[in-house]
Protein backbone atom coordinates (compact mmCIF):
# COMPACT_ATOMS: atom_id res chain seq x y z
CA UNK A 1 0.00 0.00 0.00
CA UNK A 2 1.69 3.45 -0.52
CA UNK A 3 1.64 6.01 2.10
CA UNK A 4 2.41 9.81 2.08
CA UNK A 5 4.86 11.79 3.92
CA UNK A 6 5.45 14.97 4.36
CA UNK A 7 9.03 14.22 4.71
CA UNK A 8 11.28 13.77 1.15
CA UNK A 9 14.39 11.57 1.67
CA UNK A 10 15.97 12.32 -1.51
CA UNK A 11 19.56 12.48 -2.44
CA UNK A 12 20.63 16.08 -2.59
CA UNK A 13 21.56 16.77 -6.43
CA UNK A 14 23.07 20.01 -7.35
CA UNK A 15 22.68 21.29 -10.96
CA UNK A 16 23.21 25.02 -11.75
CA UNK A 17 24.34 27.16 -14.64
CA UNK A 18 22.28 25.23 -17.09
CA UNK A 19 21.26 26.84 -20.59
CA UNK A 20 19.18 25.50 -23.19
CA UNK A 21 22.10 25.27 -25.74
CA UNK A 22 22.10 21.70 -27.51
CA UNK A 23 25.11 22.56 -29.78
CA UNK A 24 28.16 20.80 -30.55
CA UNK A 25 31.36 21.30 -28.57
CA UNK A 26 32.99 22.34 -31.71
CA UNK A 27 34.02 25.65 -33.34
CA UNK A 28 34.55 24.72 -36.29
CA UNK A 29 35.49 22.02 -38.57
CA UNK A 30 36.79 19.94 -36.63
CA UNK A 31 34.01 18.57 -35.10
CA UNK A 32 35.51 14.60 -35.30
CA UNK A 33 37.88 15.73 -32.28
CA UNK A 34 35.82 18.62 -31.10
CA UNK A 35 39.19 20.68 -31.14
CA UNK A 36 39.24 24.17 -29.99
CA UNK A 37 41.14 26.75 -32.19
CA UNK A 38 40.21 29.99 -30.61
CA UNK A 39 41.98 31.56 -27.44
CA UNK A 40 38.74 31.19 -25.32
CA UNK A 41 37.13 28.84 -27.34
CA UNK A 42 36.45 26.42 -23.82
CA UNK A 43 35.02 28.83 -21.99
CA UNK A 44 33.03 30.15 -24.50
CA UNK A 45 31.77 26.79 -25.40
CA UNK A 46 31.19 25.13 -22.13
CA UNK A 47 30.34 28.07 -19.94
CA UNK A 48 26.38 27.10 -19.57
CA UNK A 49 26.57 23.90 -20.71
CA UNK A 50 25.29 21.08 -18.56
CA UNK A 51 26.65 17.27 -18.83
CA UNK A 52 25.34 13.95 -17.53
CA UNK A 53 26.98 10.62 -17.26
CA UNK A 54 24.24 8.35 -17.90
CA UNK A 55 25.56 6.56 -21.12
CA UNK A 56 23.34 5.91 -23.96
CA UNK A 57 24.82 3.54 -26.02
CA UNK A 58 23.01 1.58 -29.42
CA UNK A 59 19.89 3.25 -27.21
CA UNK A 60 20.22 1.64 -24.51
CA UNK A 61 20.38 4.16 -21.08
CA UNK A 62 22.83 2.95 -18.16
CA UNK A 63 21.04 4.12 -15.10
CA UNK A 64 23.67 2.70 -13.13
CA UNK A 65 26.86 4.86 -14.20
CA UNK A 66 26.05 6.68 -11.48
CA UNK A 67 28.96 9.48 -11.99
CA UNK A 68 26.55 12.56 -11.55
CA UNK A 69 26.16 15.77 -13.52
CA UNK A 70 28.65 18.92 -14.78
CA UNK A 71 27.43 22.19 -15.07
CA UNK A 72 29.89 24.93 -16.21
CA UNK A 73 29.05 28.91 -15.69
CA UNK A 74 31.68 31.55 -17.18
CA UNK A 75 34.53 30.83 -14.86
CA UNK A 76 33.11 28.09 -12.48
CA UNK A 77 32.52 24.15 -13.12
CA UNK A 78 29.83 21.89 -10.46
CA UNK A 79 30.40 18.43 -10.05
CA UNK A 80 27.99 16.72 -8.54
CA UNK A 81 27.89 12.51 -7.64
CA UNK A 82 26.16 10.78 -5.34
CA UNK A 83 25.89 12.87 -1.65
CA UNK A 84 28.77 15.41 -3.29
CA UNK A 85 28.79 18.53 -4.55
CA UNK A 86 31.91 20.40 -6.03
CA UNK A 87 32.29 23.70 -7.36
CA UNK A 88 36.13 24.86 -8.38
CA UNK A 89 37.52 26.34 -11.46
CA UNK A 90 38.31 25.88 -14.90
CA UNK A 91 40.88 26.40 -17.38
CA UNK A 92 42.47 25.62 -20.80
CA UNK A 93 44.95 23.06 -20.89
CA UNK A 94 45.45 23.17 -24.72
CA UNK A 95 42.93 23.36 -28.09
CA UNK A 96 40.95 20.69 -27.24
CA UNK A 97 40.82 20.00 -23.38
CA UNK A 98 41.04 21.97 -19.74
CA UNK A 99 41.72 21.24 -16.18
CA UNK A 100 38.91 21.61 -13.78
CA UNK A 101 40.62 22.43 -10.03
CA UNK A 102 38.69 21.34 -6.73
CA UNK A 103 40.35 22.02 -3.14
CA UNK A 104 41.66 18.82 -2.76
CA UNK A 105 42.06 17.44 -6.83
CA UNK A 106 42.37 18.51 -10.58
CA UNK A 107 40.31 16.99 -12.94
CA UNK A 108 41.29 16.77 -16.73
CA UNK A 109 38.37 16.78 -18.99
CA UNK A 110 38.19 17.00 -23.15
CA UNK A 111 36.02 17.28 -25.76
CA UNK A 112 35.18 13.91 -27.72
CA UNK A 113 33.03 15.74 -30.80
CA UNK A 114 29.69 16.46 -28.75
CA UNK A 115 30.44 14.74 -25.89
CA UNK A 116 32.53 15.38 -22.97
CA UNK A 117 35.16 13.12 -21.22
CA UNK A 118 35.47 14.04 -18.16
CA UNK A 119 38.12 11.94 -15.56
CA UNK A 120 38.08 9.27 -18.17
CA UNK A 121 34.50 9.28 -18.43
CA UNK A 122 32.29 9.38 -21.06
CA UNK A 123 29.57 12.63 -20.08
CA UNK A 124 26.62 13.33 -22.30
CA UNK A 125 25.44 17.26 -23.28
CA UNK A 126 21.97 17.87 -21.85
CA UNK A 127 19.80 19.56 -23.83
CA UNK A 128 17.84 21.74 -21.07
CA UNK A 129 14.70 23.50 -20.78
CA UNK A 130 14.24 26.58 -19.77
CA UNK A 131 11.74 28.86 -17.41
CA UNK A 132 11.53 32.25 -15.95
CA UNK A 133 9.40 31.30 -12.74
CA UNK A 134 7.68 30.10 -10.14
CA UNK A 135 4.41 30.15 -12.23
CA UNK A 136 5.89 29.21 -15.35
CA UNK A 137 7.51 26.23 -14.10
CA UNK A 138 4.11 24.55 -12.59
CA UNK A 139 2.32 25.29 -15.44
CA UNK A 140 4.57 23.26 -17.40
CA UNK A 141 5.56 20.32 -14.31
CA UNK A 142 1.50 19.95 -13.11
CA UNK A 143 0.09 16.84 -14.33
CA UNK A 144 3.40 15.58 -15.74
CA UNK A 145 4.92 11.74 -14.61
CA UNK A 146 8.46 10.51 -15.08
CA UNK A 147 9.50 6.76 -14.43
CA UNK A 148 13.30 5.44 -14.84
CA UNK A 149 13.53 4.45 -18.14
CA UNK A 150 15.06 0.74 -16.15
CA UNK A 151 13.13 -0.51 -13.60
CA UNK A 152 14.62 -0.85 -10.17
CA UNK A 153 14.29 -2.68 -6.84
CA UNK A 154 10.80 -0.88 -5.57
CA UNK A 155 9.98 -2.96 -2.22
CA UNK A 156 9.27 -7.13 -1.38
CA UNK A 157 6.39 -8.88 -2.19
CA UNK A 158 4.48 -10.78 0.82
CA UNK A 159 5.97 -13.64 0.40
CA UNK A 160 9.33 -11.79 0.53
CA UNK A 161 10.32 -11.74 -2.70
CA UNK A 162 12.01 -8.89 -4.23
CA UNK A 163 9.68 -6.56 -6.40
CA UNK A 164 11.20 -4.45 -9.18
CA UNK A 165 9.58 -1.50 -11.19
CA UNK A 166 10.13 2.09 -12.15
CA UNK A 167 10.87 4.69 -9.60
CA UNK A 168 8.22 7.17 -10.30
CA UNK A 169 7.89 11.39 -10.12
CA UNK A 170 4.79 13.38 -10.74
CA UNK A 171 3.59 16.78 -9.95
CA UNK A 172 0.65 17.95 -9.02
CA UNK A 173 0.02 21.65 -9.55
CA UNK A 174 3.02 22.57 -7.11
CA UNK A 175 3.54 19.99 -5.85
CA UNK A 176 5.86 16.63 -6.25
CA UNK A 177 4.99 13.18 -5.01
CA UNK A 178 8.31 11.06 -4.99
CA UNK A 179 7.79 7.14 -5.27
CA UNK A 180 10.40 5.80 -3.57
CA UNK A 181 9.80 1.71 -2.54
CA UNK A 182 6.53 1.51 -1.83
CA UNK A 183 6.07 4.55 -0.18
CA UNK A 184 4.84 8.20 -1.91
CA UNK A 185 6.63 10.81 -0.90
CA UNK A 186 4.91 14.32 -1.00
CA UNK A 187 6.60 18.08 -0.85
CA UNK A 188 6.35 21.20 -2.21
CA UNK A 189 8.71 22.57 -5.28
CA UNK A 190 10.25 25.96 -5.54
CA UNK A 191 11.68 27.40 -9.30
CA UNK A 192 15.58 28.05 -8.63
CA UNK A 193 16.94 29.09 -12.11
CA UNK A 194 16.24 28.19 -15.66
CA UNK A 195 16.09 24.58 -15.93
CA UNK A 196 15.97 23.33 -12.07
CA UNK A 197 13.55 23.29 -9.15
CA UNK A 198 14.01 22.81 -5.60
CA UNK A 199 12.48 19.98 -3.85
CA UNK A 200 11.83 20.50 -0.02
CA UNK A 201 10.26 19.70 3.51
CA UNK A 202 11.16 19.83 6.86
CA UNK A 203 14.48 17.85 6.59
CA UNK A 204 15.07 17.36 3.39
CA UNK A 205 16.05 19.23 0.12
CA UNK A 206 16.95 18.27 -3.31
CA UNK A 207 17.18 19.61 -6.85
CA UNK A 208 15.80 18.12 -10.00
CA UNK A 209 17.26 19.51 -13.20
CA UNK A 210 14.86 19.40 -16.33
CA UNK A 211 16.76 18.43 -19.38
CA UNK A 212 14.44 18.87 -22.23
CA UNK A 213 10.56 17.78 -22.69
CA UNK A 214 10.92 14.03 -21.86
CA UNK A 215 13.75 13.84 -19.52
CA UNK A 216 14.69 14.73 -16.17
CA UNK A 217 17.42 14.09 -13.63
CA UNK A 218 17.08 13.07 -10.06
CA UNK A 219 19.75 11.27 -8.21
CA UNK A 220 22.07 10.84 -10.99
CA UNK A 221 19.46 8.95 -12.89
CA UNK A 222 17.89 9.82 -15.77
CA UNK A 223 14.02 9.70 -15.79
CA UNK A 224 11.64 9.89 -18.73
CA UNK A 225 8.01 11.09 -18.95
CA UNK A 226 5.55 8.79 -19.59
CA UNK A 227 1.56 9.03 -20.23
CA UNK A 228 -1.41 6.72 -18.57
CA UNK A 229 -4.25 5.56 -20.99
CA UNK A 230 -6.98 7.92 -20.95
CA UNK A 231 -10.61 6.26 -20.75
CA UNK A 232 -13.64 9.38 -20.99
CA UNK A 233 -16.56 6.91 -20.26
CA UNK A 234 -17.20 3.06 -19.34
CA UNK A 235 -17.17 2.50 -23.19
CA UNK A 236 -14.23 3.29 -23.83
CA UNK A 237 -12.61 1.47 -21.23
CA UNK A 238 -14.05 -1.87 -21.61
CA UNK A 239 -13.49 -1.40 -25.74
CA UNK A 240 -10.04 -1.31 -24.40
CA UNK A 241 -9.87 -4.42 -22.30
CA UNK A 242 -12.72 -6.53 -24.09
CA UNK A 243 -10.62 -9.66 -25.24
CA UNK A 244 -7.08 -8.60 -23.78
CA UNK A 245 -5.04 -10.77 -20.99
CA UNK A 246 -2.18 -9.28 -18.43
CA UNK A 247 0.54 -11.34 -17.39
CA UNK A 248 2.52 -10.58 -14.35
CA UNK A 249 6.08 -8.88 -15.08
CA UNK A 250 7.91 -10.74 -12.77
CA UNK A 251 6.99 -14.65 -11.29
CA UNK A 252 5.43 -14.85 -8.06
CA UNK A 253 4.22 -17.75 -5.75
CA UNK A 254 1.92 -19.95 -7.35
CA UNK A 255 1.89 -22.81 -4.42
CA UNK A 256 3.80 -25.21 -2.96
CA UNK A 257 4.92 -28.43 -3.79
CA UNK A 258 4.07 -31.57 -1.79
CA UNK A 259 7.70 -30.97 -0.46
CA UNK A 260 6.27 -27.40 0.85
CA UNK A 261 8.71 -25.45 -1.79
CA UNK A 262 7.15 -22.51 -3.26
CA UNK A 263 6.33 -23.03 -6.54
CA UNK A 264 6.99 -19.46 -9.17
CA UNK A 265 5.04 -18.65 -12.02
CA UNK A 266 3.34 -15.48 -13.52
CA UNK A 267 -0.09 -14.26 -12.43
CA UNK A 268 -2.99 -13.43 -14.87
CA UNK A 269 -5.73 -11.06 -15.68
CA UNK A 270 -8.29 -11.55 -18.88
CA UNK A 271 -11.08 -9.47 -19.43
CA UNK A 272 -14.36 -10.13 -21.42
CA UNK A 273 -16.98 -7.07 -21.84
CA UNK A 274 -17.07 -6.26 -18.12
CA UNK A 275 -15.67 -9.20 -16.31
CA UNK A 276 -12.50 -10.33 -15.48
CA UNK A 277 -10.62 -13.55 -14.13
CA UNK A 278 -7.96 -13.45 -12.11
CA UNK A 279 -5.50 -16.22 -11.42
CA UNK A 280 -3.06 -15.39 -8.91
CA UNK A 281 -1.18 -18.28 -6.14
CA UNK A 282 -3.51 -21.36 -6.63
CA UNK A 283 -6.96 -19.60 -6.92
CA UNK A 284 -8.95 -17.90 -9.72
CA UNK A 285 -11.38 -15.14 -9.17
CA UNK A 286 -14.19 -13.66 -11.32
CA UNK A 287 -15.28 -10.38 -10.70
CA UNK A 288 -16.50 -7.18 -12.27
CA UNK A 289 -14.54 -4.21 -13.92
CA UNK A 290 -16.51 -0.39 -13.59
CA UNK A 291 -15.20 2.80 -14.74
CA UNK A 292 -14.35 5.28 -12.42
CA UNK A 293 -11.53 7.79 -13.90
CA UNK A 294 -9.86 8.62 -16.90
CA UNK A 295 -6.89 6.45 -16.49
CA UNK A 296 -8.00 3.96 -14.03
CA UNK A 297 -10.89 1.68 -13.39
CA UNK A 298 -11.96 0.21 -10.17
CA UNK A 299 -12.76 -4.97 -10.35
CA UNK A 300 -15.07 -5.47 -7.78
CA UNK A 301 -14.99 -9.34 -6.42
CA UNK A 302 -16.89 -11.02 -3.70
CA UNK A 303 -15.77 -9.46 -0.59
CA UNK A 304 -12.92 -6.66 -1.69
CA UNK A 305 -12.81 -3.94 -4.62
CA UNK A 306 -9.35 -2.91 -5.78
CA UNK A 307 -8.36 0.52 -8.12
CA UNK A 308 -6.48 -0.98 -11.22
CA UNK A 309 -4.31 1.89 -12.82
CA UNK A 310 -3.58 2.09 -16.67
CA UNK A 311 -0.20 2.40 -18.31
CA UNK A 312 -0.15 2.34 -21.32
CA UNK A 313 0.27 -1.56 -22.16
CA UNK A 314 0.68 -2.42 -18.29
CA UNK A 315 -2.45 -2.09 -15.74
CA UNK A 316 -1.19 -2.11 -11.80
CA UNK A 317 -3.32 -4.35 -9.71
CA UNK A 318 -2.89 -4.62 -5.89
CA UNK A 319 0.80 -3.05 -6.31
CA UNK A 320 1.77 -5.76 -8.99
CA UNK A 321 2.49 -4.69 -12.45
CA UNK A 322 0.63 -6.83 -15.25
CA UNK A 323 1.89 -6.36 -18.88
CA UNK A 324 -0.24 -7.10 -21.79
CA UNK A 325 0.19 -10.53 -23.67
CA UNK A 326 2.56 -10.72 -27.18
CA UNK A 327 -0.07 -10.41 -29.53
CA UNK A 328 -2.65 -8.68 -28.36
Amino acid sequence: MINRHNLLAMTLLILAGCSNNSDTLTTDTNSATGVFNEPEALQAQFSGATFTSIEVLDGVTDVSAGNGVISFAANTVTWSYSNTVETGSYSETNDSSGTAEFDDRKIAFNSNGENLVWDSKNYYRAATAQFDSQSSLVAYLDGKKYQTIEEVLVGERPDGAMAFGHARIQFDDDEALVEVTDILYEAPYTYVNGSSFLVSSVNFNATITILDDDRLVYNSTLYEQYFTTQFVSEETLLSFLDGTSYRSVEQLSIGESGTGITTLGHWFVDFTQNTFTWSYQDVSEVGTVEFTQDDSFDITLSERRYSVAVEGNDIILDGVRYTKNNGQ
